[in-house]
């Protein structure tokens, strides 16, 4: 990787592609140590215009991330999120090298400081990416990415609204929906729509932890209702309805939209959920999961109903932590 011509970049090309179709293997992953990273990001440095030696070389260097926490520590400290910015921003219109980039930056970002990447416009820049392929390998990890920034501050949830990529997921998981309903990929569709459907609710669910003005303009990009239908197309993913109900927990700030949820049939699919979770033996006070999101968006439902209806706050309201599901029958 060390020459500057054409010839070089070529070499450098052909060099990173071996290295990466025998990383893939395993066997050469294991022999690497920790002086290939310097190199493999040399070559980006050197020939990153390349889109082959580009994608070829972050891939190796996820390879030799997975997994391997010291590994990352040092991609982060030779500068790998400032090359994969930049290469991210080239190389955005081709689908694989984007997703190969996406993925890389999803496995450095605990390894790197928040505020250089936010400063740095790498919100944006994922934003873009995930726009630009808003389904497939692309957006389920770019969304993940995002996902997990958003969980830091007001600020960068602020970024995420400005960017509006909420419109485009949920456009995009609307029509994977209606391929998967036709079922004429032999289930594909119904996979690709599960798979962004996951990382779009984890998404709001954690834009839905801002304060009151970020509330008021997620609930235009991605309202109540539309979240609760992604709810019930995903009905057997913990996941989905854990963060669903954390989700909905934020959108839902006044009685009517708590009525909506409740003539949406919002109630008997939570309680159903519920009860595959029970049946299932899961731990019913874990912080964060289904039942702990459940009591929360029920409580909050059961005191913007009372308050409209002039009735005095359930006395029980502590009770709904002791008796789960049963409380929705009071609701």
């Amino acid at each position: 990787a060390g020459g500057g011509g054409g010839d070089g970049g070529a070499d450098a090309g052909s060099a990173v592609a071996v290295s990466a179709k025998e990383a893939a293997d395993g066997a050469v992953v294991a022999a690497l140590n920790a002086r290939a990273v310097p190199l493999l990001l040399r070559a980006v440095r050197m020939h990153g215009q390349l889109r082959e030696v580009t994608a070829d070389a972050w891939r190796l260097l996820c390879s030799l991330m997975r997994g391997r926490g010291f590994v990352k520590k040092i991609a982060a400290d030779g500068g790998a999120m400032g090359l994969l910015l930049p290469a991210l921003r080239s190389h955005m219109r081709d689908a694989p090298t984007a997703a190969q980039l996406v993925l890389a930056v999803r496995m450095l970002l605990p390894a790197v400081p928040p505020k250089p990447f936010v400063l740095d416009g790498g919100v944006e820049t994922l934003c873009d990416a995930v726009r630009a392929h808003p389904t497939g390998a692309v957006a389920g990890v770019g969304v993940r990415a995002l996902q997990m920034l958003a969980s830091l501050n007001d600020v960068v949830r602020a970024s995420v609204l400005e960017e509006e990529v909420l419109r485009k997921l949920l456009v995009a998981i609307e029509t994977v929906g209606a391929r998967a309903d036709a079922d004429a990929d032999g289930g594909a569709s119904a996979a690709e729509e599960a798979a962004l459907v996951g990382p779009t609710v984890g998404l709001v669910a954690q834009l839905a932890r801002g304060d009151a003005p970020l509330l008021a303009r997620l609930r235009l990009q991605a309202p109540a209702a539309e979240v609760l239908r992604l709810c019930v197309r995903q009905a057997g993913s913990e996941e989905v309805q854990a963060d669903g109900a954390r989700a909905l927990a934020g959108l839902i700030g006044d009685a009517a939209s708590a009525a909506e949820l409740v003539d949406g049939g919002g109630l008997p699919h939570f309680e159903a959920a519920a009860a595959r979770q029970a049946d299932a033996g899961a731990a019913a006070e874990e912080e964060g999961g289904l039942s702990h999101s459940l009591v929360t968006l029920l409580e909050g439902c059961a005191l913007l109903l009372s308050r409209e209806l002039g009735l005095p706050p359930p006395d029980d309201v502590e009770a709904y932590s002791d008796e789960g599901v049963g409380s929705m029958a009071s609701l």
